[in-house]
């Protein structure tokens, strides 16, 4: 069982080392249980995979409304959100420039 929590430490250190994920992951995997963590990551993707369905129909619909880039910054930052919670540091950088680049194209309007 050693074995496999160093070699476990040693992959989620190398996630943190590409900045996959932060400071707050690797708090929360040294801090409590595994099996807490493991039903966090578990919650964390499943409220994702919630929200993607609903940001390709968006993406999927042929014509662009008005409120198009305001219903995908929502959906973007209820996934940045959850990614800030777990500390997903890639995924929230990623929402975070959608997130930008939706408030820019309402600008432009």
């Amino acid at each position: 069982m050693a074995i496999l929590h160093e070699l476990l430490q040693g992959y989620v250190n190398s996630l943190h080392v590409e900045g996959l994920v932060n400071h707050q992951f690797m708090s929360l995997i040294n801090t409590e249980e595994l099996e807490c963590v493991v039903e966090m990551i578990e919650k964390y993707f499943e409220h994702v995979d919630g929200i993607l369905p609903e940001l390709s129909c968006e993406f999927d619909d042929s014509e662009v409304v008005d409120d198009f880039f305001s219903k995908v910054a929502s959906l973007v930052h209820e996934i940045e959100e959850k990614s800030t919670s777990i500390g997903a540091e890639h995924m929230r950088l990623a929402c975070s420039g959608l997130i930008k680049a939706c408030e820019e194209k309402n600008k432009r309007k």
